[in-house]
């Protein structure tokens, strides 16, 4: 599949990004969905951003458990791929 294929990526970046700007860029949770969206659409190198932002945020709150979830899918986008759909 092609990123994207199959699903509305444009709108769930869209969303994923107005969740993140009411939060102000400080919710790991809303900065790793929209990594996920980014690589999605094959944005990779901003997905990278979101995430490794996120991945700071959730250190600083020491949630071990999405840390962890976090790196797994940061190496997925440093090697150019998307979080398979469930």
């Amino acid at each position: 599949a092609q990123p994207g294929e199959g699903r509305d990526g444009d709108r769930a970046v869209r969303l994923a990004e107005h969740a993140c700007e009411l939060t102000g860029n400080n919710d790991p949770d809303y900065l790793d969905t929209l990594g996920v969206a980014y690589a999605a659409e094959g944005k990779f190198a901003q997905a990278e951003e979101v995430t490794e932002r996120a991945i700071g945020l959730a250190r600083s709150a020491g949630e071990a458990g999405l840390i962890q979830r976090m790196q797994d899918r940061l190496a997925l986008y440093r090697a150019n791929r998307a979080v398979e759909p469930r």
